[in-house]
């Protein structure tokens, strides 16, 4: 099985065009997939699946199509 592409939170951020702490408040919101590197650690950095953000552009042009 391939391992998912993953993403920084400035990069995914840069991507939608929001922040990256817009990012961590989605992953928390379960609308982007993520995980913390350090699931124990308070300010452990996330990492988020490229495919997830690439729904979320996905569903974003759509509604903008209807």
């Amino acid at each position: 099985m391939a391992e998912r592409e993953t993403l920084t939170t400035k990069e995914a951020g840069e991507l939608l065009g929001v922040s990256a702490t817009t990012i961590t408040r989605m992953v928390g919101a379960k609308e982007l997939e993520g995980f913390k590197l350090n699931p124990h650690r308070r300010n452990s950095p996330f990492r988020i699946f490229r495919d997830s953000v690439d729904k979320l552009l996905k569903r974003r042009h759509d509604e903008t199509l209807s």
